[in-house]
């Protein structure tokens, strides 16, 4: 077991730990990633969905509706305080949050619901989080996203951004320079 502390942060990386043999059994031949975050305040349930906005420098609820908040880092897998969570990036989370939907179906990012996983793929942007299973999901997150837009993704060197976000963001910077 790897752990490392960096700033507030703690990132564990854990490989067939024999402690956690129950998360074999369920599918993920005992492979998970995590991280526990302090953030004052944060407001997140166990389940949800996160990703990390670089403009105010918080994790949050992911929604499928644009690139940047469809950027899923994990799912929130412990609540200890308000303050303090843990974000599952690989590996099984045990929830009955989900249990209304079938076993073996994929589980895709929502766009109705921030933070919430669905079994319906979203229609213009699909986030593959997962695999529903018995009492749970085996996160296995699928980097980038597939648009599903008339929009065609600009590289910028940095990531890609499709034509309207680069126009939203244009228009941000003009009204804060006038």
């Amino acid at each position: 077991m790897v752990q490392q502390k960096l700033n507030s942060v703690i990132f564990k990386d854990v490989n067939d730990d024999a402690n956690f043999s129950d998360i074999s059994a369920a599918g993920t031949n005992g492979e998970y990633r995590e991280v526990t975050v302090n953030q004052d305040i944060h407001g997140l349930s166990l389940g949800d969905a996160v990703y990390y906005n670089i403009y105010t420098n918080r994790y949050a609820r992911a929604l499928a509706t644009n690139t940047i908040m469809s950027e899923v880092i994990g799912l929130v897998s412990d609540v200890p305080d308000e303050n303090t969570f843990t974000i599952t990036m690989k590996g099984v989370l045990l929830t009955d949050r989900y249990n209304a939907i079938a076993d073996d179906s994929m589980m895709y990012l929502s766009s109705a619901i921030s933070g919430r996983l669905t079994d319906t793929e979203p229609a213009n942007i699909s986030k593959i989080i997962g695999r529903k299973i018995p009492n749970g999901i085996d996160i296995d997150i699928q980097r980038g996203y597939h648009l599903k837009s008339d929009e065609t993704p600009v590289y910028t060197g940095i990531k890609y951004y499709t034509q309207s976000e680069i126009q939203d963001i244009i228009n941000t910077v003009m009204k804060d320079i006038y």
